[in-house]
């Protein structure tokens, strides 16, 4: 019993006698204990306190600094600590011990008495303070006392650091500022990624995105290690793992990424890019690895493969610059700086160089430069964005100006062909007038339907430049009104029957319906008809008749032109072919343009001149668009060309007495004229009856031209078998109602 009795003794009091004592004296302020701290690797990561004391493997450090690879160990440390101060209130810190999982302090007193503390990144908030980013254990050591510490750390990553002793008021005033200004550092890493990411939404540059994206994903990197998410995260721990160790693979696939663009179809780096491509696709994998398994071997396996992935793309950037491609050194120089201080951790992760604190320090550091310098670039970017959206306003109102400045020149444009062609139609009107009454008295004299025919050539041409000066300008109104399409159409192109006959054409027209009442705009219409069938006539080769003294005389192998009208579904669909020599294909997307002529070529037995004006198609156009309806051209060379429009029809309830204009009536509107007595009008502009009891009907003469008026008044007076009027006269719409 006595020899029992002694040997527990020897083991409560030898390590006592054994332990390199650490003394706090009441000049102690802050004190690295590693030279004094006794450590043991515990492979099964299961011991208990009660083991690790009995336990007699543990070895003195030999530096002031610890780490250690990755490995599923648990490390523990032993110090005794020995307080001749009067300050009770110490802490024990791992200074620098970022990556450690899972800290505990087993503080064993005199009397036997153990006091546990739990500490590390994967422990729940509550047992951690809240500026505290490496373990930290407050402790009381009485004075005069000697304690002995116990620290347990364990990490699937690699870890380092050093074990120090603070007097509590200089941790409390030295220590936890340079916490906070590591807060602050983080913050200044909050403000300025949210800053980046507004950019991203104005800044419309590839490279800017990339920059930001990466510079998100190494803030997030250095977030993991600094006790953020258990704060945030700490009642998710399958969220906290994925984030600690999944967003930690985040950085290297961005970064290759990135060189992969840079390098992107130059054929010369294909195979570097190749290998870019397979590293990303590893890592990829690597970032939703930890959702299902994570453990110290992966992490190692992952950390190797980062090495690569931080040299490539710095040397994707250098190849880029080498290579000329312009590379946007603003953004990438920061970049490499920062991933050349994350290779550096990379090494230190894998034990390839030793721990030193200065150089986490420089790594601080240089992340500050990335700040300073991203801001700046950011400044610049901002100038500049700033001056472009000036420019862009400048642009902007200056093309608001030329679009007003044209809108303008448009409607003097529309103005000045409504005036001169009013100019025109009122001498027009008097020629094409006369000439008809010359026809009518010598209908043989050839020189008279030559003289007509160009002036109402003339007269068509000057109303189609007005109506397409109309349309382009948006003044040309709809009006609908009811009618018969069918008739209507069977009118506008029986016109053409003599013309055709003329030529030895075959002029035919098909129509699936006899009788379609329809809403519909009868001039626009006739104006698209016409001009279409009058386009196929052209330049479809026939026999002109002029000089021939019989239609034997001529060749009977004329061109064919068919007409066909379809009204279904609403619908109305107009096609017109000809057997031409239709339009070469560069030519096709032109012909509706304005003034545009086609090259067409002439065969021997197509005589007439075939250049237009290159007004027709473009007037037929713009009326499409203005009735709702699309025209469609096929041609081919030698062969033909066809037009086909298709138009929305509004069906109309069938009207009695429906004529083919479209009006309520017998069909056709016969206009009496005949001799009778005429009024003056004074140059006071009030009309006078100089007929007083005459019951001959009245009839008033307005208008502006004085010439138009004496032919109206020459017509009406005419004495041949007419009815004879009371004739007015005025000058204007204001004098008529007068």
């Amino acid at each position: 019993m006595k020899y029992r009795i002694a040997l527990n003794f020897w083991l409560i009091i030898s390590p006592l006698l054994t332990f390199a004592q650490v003394v706090l004296q009441d000049s102690t302020k802050r004190v690295q204990v590693g030279l004094q701290t006794e450590i043991l690797e515990d492979k099964t990561a299961h011991l208990t306190i009660e083991q690790v004391q009995q336990n007699s493997h543990f070895k003195l450090g030999t530096s002031e600094v610890f780490q250690f690879g990755f490995t599923e160990s648990a490390i523990w440390f032993r110090v005794q600590l020995r307080n001749q101060s009067k300050n009770l209130k110490w802490h024990i810190q791992l200074f620098d011990g970022f990556n450690i999982d899972y800290a505990d302090l087993y503080l064993q007193y005199p009397d036997g008495h153990v006091d546990h503390q739990k500490r590390g990144l994967k422990r729940p908030y509550p047992n951690r303070g809240i500026v505290e980013m490496t373990p930290l254990f407050p402790v009381q050591i009485p004075t005069g006392t000697t304690v002995t510490a116990y620290i347990r750390i364990q990490s699937t990553l690699s870890m380092w650091g050093s074990l120090v002793v603070w007097e509590e008021y200089d941790n409390l005033t030295t220590g936890r500022s340079i916490t906070v200004a590591l807060w602050l550092f983080l913050g200044l890493f909050i403000l300025r990624t949210i800053n980046t990411f507004v950019l991203v939404g104005f800044i419309r540059d590839r490279h800017f995105r990339f920059y930001t994206f990466c510079s998100f994903l190494m803030y997030l990197t250095v977030f993991s290690r600094t006790g953020v998410y258990p704060i945030l995260f700490g009642s998710q721990p399958w969220l906290m793992e994925w984030l600690l160790y999944g967003v930690l693979r985040l950085f290297p696939v961005s970064l290759l990424l990135w060189g992969y663009i840079l390098l992107h179809n130059r054929p010369k780096f294909r195979l570097l890019q190749w290998l870019l491509a397979g590293l990303i696709g590893i890592n990829v994998v690597g970032v939703f690895l930890p959702l299902w398994v994570q453990n110290a071997t992966i992490t190692h396996v992952y950390s190797l493969l980062f090495l690569p992935a931080y040299m490539l793309f710095i040397g994707s950037a250098l190849l880029a610059y080498k290579a000329r491609l312009r590379p946007p050194l603003h953004f990438l120089i920061p970049m490499v700086a920062c991933s050349v201080s994350m290779f550096y951790a990379q090494l230190k992760h894998l034990n390839l160089v030793n721990y030193t604190p200065i150089i986490g320090r420089i790594t601080i550091a240089i992340l500050a430069v990335e700040i300073l310098s991203i801001s700046l670039v950011m400044g610049f970017i901002v100038r500049n964005y700033i001056r472009n959206q000036i420019l862009a306003a400048n642009a902007l109102m200056q093309n608001k100006v030329e679009v007003d400045t044209l809108r303008e020149v448009n409607l003097l444009k529309t103005r000045f062909f409504t005036n001169i062609s009013h100019e025109f139609r009122t001498p027009l009107t008097l020629l094409i007038g006369p000439l008809t009454d010359r026809i009518r008295q010598f209908p043989g004299d050839e020189l008279y339907h030559l003289m007509y025919r160009n002036a109402t050539r003339l007269q068509t041409l000057i109303n189609q430049i007005l109506d397409l000066a109309k349309a382009e300008a948006g003044q040309l109104p709809l009006q609908a009104q009811p009618g018969d399409l069918v008739a209507d159409v069977r009118l506008w192109v029986s016109a053409f029957e003599s013309l055709a006959q003329s030529r030895h054409i075959q002029l035919s027209l098909t129509q699936n319906q006899t009788t379609q009442p329809a809403h519909y705009d009868p001039d626009k219409l006739q104006s698209i008809l016409t001009n279409l069938v009058s386009n196929a006539l052209k330049f479809t080769p026939g026999v002109d008749s002029p000089g021939v003294d019989s239609p034997g005389d001529a060749s009977p192998n004329g061109g064919q032109v068919r007409v066909e009208a379809d009204y279904r579904s609403n619908v109305f669909t107009l096609t017109v072919s000809d057997s031409g020599m239709g339009i070469p294909p560069d030519q096709l997307p032109h012909i509706f343009d304005r003034f545009y002529q086609t090259s067409a070529e002439t065969d021997n037995s197509h005589q007439t001149d075939q250049v237009g004006t290159g007004i027709g198609l473009a007037l037929v156009n713009e009326l499409v668009k203005l009735l709702g309806g699309s025209i469609n051209v096929e041609s081919v060379v030698g062969t033909g060309t066809t037009f086909t429009v298709v138009l929305p029809m509004e069906p109309a309830q069938p009207h009695r007495n429906v004529g083919p204009t479209g009006q309520e009536g017998p069909g056709r509107s016969d206009v009496l004229v005949g001799s009778g007595r005429t009024e003056s009008l004074r140059r006071t502009g009030r009309i006078t009856d100089v007929s007083v009891g005459f019951s001959a009907p009245t009839v008033l003469i307005v208008e502006d031209n004085t010439d138009m008026r004496a032919y109206i008044r020459r017509v009406l007076s005419d004495p041949s078998d007419r009815p004879t009027f009371t004739l007015l006269e005025a000058a204007d719409g204001q004098q008529g109602l007068d």
